[in-house]
Order: structure tokens, then sequence, then C-alpha cells
């Protein structure tokens, strides 16, 4: 690239930086959604929603990706700007360095088995480009603030995720989901004393609640 003039290097990169993304993209979708799958088929599979043996939904699989592209295309262009203007001024041949960086680095962590951030990820990358050309091109002010934001995440989430636990129903009683089904069966909730509804709130031996009709239930025989 040495004997090519700027403006063809540019031209050169600025089409390689659509092959880079491509890979960082798929890279992203490899790594960041596979967690968010991995959450909700637990989740599911605790609750006895697949039955006994574990496996992630193809509609899980659609959601988790369909909600990520919906959010990079609503809101995620702050990112973007952050990422590429804000910490350094890329140009096309920083901008195609990085993100082959990132995809190497979101593929071999993927390839392992490794969960990773993929916005920590790129945001190494970035600040090692600009780096390269020089210290002072990186704002480190900016990077520092984007550290910061990391650190507080971890206790911020953590806070949140007891508080939801706490606001939880305790385990073994029984979901929103089914005493809504069981109480449009009955029509209304009755004391538990006395049940005049024609359906009632069982457990079955693997403890996912479930509606039966009332009349069905037997009642245990007195001991001889």
């Amino acid at each position: 690239f040495v004997r090519n003039s700027p403006r063809a290097v540019d031209r050169l990169f600025r089409s390689l930086q659509f092959v880079s993304a491509s890979l960082y993209s798929l890279g992203h979708g490899g790594n960041d959604a596979q967690k968010t799958m991995g959450i909700i088929a637990v989740l599911l599979f605790s609750q006895g929603g697949l039955g006994d043996k574990f496996y992630v939904p193809f509609w899980v699989v659609m959601a988790c990706q369909i909600a990520m592209a919906l959010g990079t295309l609503m809101g995620g262009w702050r990112i973007v700007h952050t990422m590429g203007s804000k910490i350094t001024r890329l140009t096309p041949m920083q901008g195609c360095c990085a993100e082959t960086a990132g995809a190497i680095t979101l593929f071999a962590a993927t390839w392992l088995g490794v969960p990773v951030s993929t916005t920590h990820t790129i945001t190494g990358a970035v600040i090692g480009v600009g780096a390269a050309r020089k210290a002072s091109a990186v704002r480190w002010n900016v990077a520092s603030n984007i550290v910061m934001a990391w650190v507080v995440t971890m206790p911020a989430t953590a806070l949140i995720g007891a508080a939801g636990s706490e606001w939880a129903p305790p385990a073994g009683s029984p979901t929103r989901s089914s005493l809504s089904r069981c109480l449009a069966g009955a029509g209304s909730p009755t004391p538990s004393s006395t049940v005049t509804s024609t359906h009632a709130l069982t457990s079955p031996p693997n403890n996912s609640p479930r509606c039966v009709p009332s009349g069905s239930r037997s009642t245990p025989s007195p001991p001889s």
C-alpha cells in the first residue's frame, strides 16, 4: 500500500469494511445472542416448558436475533458514534483492522465456548488501532468513562436482580400464568378451604402447576 495514493487505499478499505463488518456482526450474533437464548431456554426447561430434554426452541432463536437487530436499528447509533468517532477518529483502514480484530476474537471465544462482551471486544480493538498511530490520538477520558461504566454495570445489575428475586413469588408457589389459566377456567377465585369452582390448582410430581377439574381429584380413603 506504500506505492498507492491515500485515496486509493481509503477506497479499497471502504470496500473491505463491508466484509470485516459482516464478519464482526456474525461473531456478535454467535456469541452475544447465545447468552440470551441460553437464559430463556434454561427458564423454560426449569418450568417444564421443554419436557425432559433440554434444547433451544427455534422461536427463541428468532426472537433473540430479531430483538438484537431491532435494537441495533433503533437505539444503537449513539454507541456507533462513540465507537467510531469519540474514542478516536478512525480511517477506513483503521476501522477495517478494528473490526477484523474484533471478529477474530469473537470467533475464537465462541469456538472455546467462552461468553464475552462484544462491546468490550470492539472497544479494545478501537483503542488499539488508535494507540498504534499515536497515544495522543485516543481520547483517554472517553475510554476511562466507558471502563467506569463497565465497573458500575455489574453491581448495579446485581442489585436489580436481587430486588427482582425478592419481589418474585417464592419457589413452589403457583406462577402467574398457571394461576391465570386456573382462574380463567374457574371464573373467580375461591378460598382454599371451600373449593366451589369447577377447576382446582394442583401440583403434579414434577412440581409444574396445572389445572384439573375438581371433580376428578381422588379423595383419600379413611384408614381401615
